[in-house]
């Protein structure tokens, strides 16, 4: 049976994590080395908060290249490369995207 002492306060209330978010909010300069270092927290807890807080994502790993036999340009880097391309002929990307809009128009009506 839990003693009286233990009472939730709601979500998260009065909590190391919290308490982090709140001095995030008065103070964004913080780095997450000092974030663990004043709340006594790892470096993992302070990483995660601070990140939450200030919407900064992490930076994740390009996948290389894909190795396809054959040689084809059907991979992403061949998609932007003729996408680069027929912009360029069509004379800016403004005028791509009227090519673009008069052949959707034509198709829809085929």
């Amino acid at each position: 049976m839990k003693s009286s002492t233990h009472k939730k306060r709601g979500p998260r209330a009065g909590s190391k994590s919290e308490r982090i978010r709140e001095a995030l909010k008065a103070n964004p300069g913080q780095t997450r080395k000092e974030v663990a270092e004043k709340f006594d927290a790892s470096y993992g807890l302070a990483e995660k908060i601070v990140t939450e807080v200030r919407g900064v994502k992490k930076q994740t790993k390009k996948a290389g290249k894909s190795k396809q036999s054959g040689g084809g340009d059907t991979g992403d880097d061949g998609v932007a490369a003729k996408a680069i391309s027929f912009i360029e002929a069509a004379g800016g990307l403004q005028q791509a995207i009227d090519i673009l809009q008069v052949a959707q128009k034509i198709s829809v009506t085929i």
